[in-house]
């Protein structure tokens, strides 16, 4: 049983390498093999976990507010229609 898995890993390893080779054509050919000349990227961009924590805060508090005064406003609407139903 342990031998038919490991036979089906081998054999999706081998999909998945054969299906990133012909993605890897595709792209090569799309960009007129410019693709292959960029190279990778190995420097990574500083960036400092704290900034964008803080970063993502100030936008879910922003977020939360605007929320917040929305449904404030269609509260009071709501509101002023049940009152205007119960003066009726």
């Amino acid at each position: 049983m342990e031998e038919s898995l490991d036979a089906l890993d081998e054999d999706q390893d081998e999909l998945e390498a054969e299906a990133d080779a012909e993605v890897d054509a595709v792209l090569f050919d799309i960009t007129d093999g410019k693709l292959g000349q960029a190279g990778r990227a190995t420097s990574k961009i500083p960036v400092r976990l704290s900034n964008v924590v803080a970063s993502l805060t100030r936008t879910q508090e922003a977020r939360t507010a605007a929320e917040i005064e929305e449904e404030d406003a269609e509260n009071e609407r709501m509101q002023a229609q049940l009152d205007s139903l119960l003066r009726s």
